[in-house]
C-alpha cells in the first residue's frame, strides 16, 4: 500500500493512496492500481499531484513495479484533462450498466 500527502502549514492539499495489484493476464504480471489521487479545490495547478507522482514512480521502480494504473470518472473534466496531459496513457475503457 502507497499512502502520500502535501501539506502546506497543516492543510491536506493533494493526496495519493492506492496498492500493487497482481495481474497473471497482463504481461507485466503486476502493477500498481492508484485508488485515490485528488488535489483539494483551489489547490490544483499547483505542482502537488505532480511530486506525488514523481515519488511514486520512484516508489514502484524501487519495487520493480513496471506500471501503475487508474480510473477516472468521464464526467469529472479536470481530472481526464489532467491524466490526458500527464505521462499516462489510455489505456481500456470500463463500462457500467445500473439495474436498480
Amino acid at each position: 500500500m502507497y499512502l502520500r500527502g502535501v501539506f502546506v502549514g497543516e492543510e491536506l492539499c493533494s493526496l495519493l493512496l492506492g496498492r500493487i495489484e497482481e495481474k497473471p493476464h497482463l504481461v507485466e504480471e503486476v502493477s500498481f492500481f492508484i485508488d485515490l489521487a485528488v488535489t483539494k479545490n483551489g489547490k490544483k495547478k499547483s505542482g502537488y499531484m505532480k511530486a506525488l507522482l514523481a515519488d511514486l514512480n520512484l516508489w514502484c521502480q524501487n519495487k520493480q513495479i513496471p506500471s501503475i494504473e487508474l480510473r477516472a470518472i468521464l464526467a469529472n473534466q479536470d481530472a481526464i484533462s489532467f491524466w490526458d496531459h500527464s505521462e499516462f496513457e489510455r489505456f481500456y475503457i470500463r463500462y457500467r450498466k445500473r439495474v436498480i
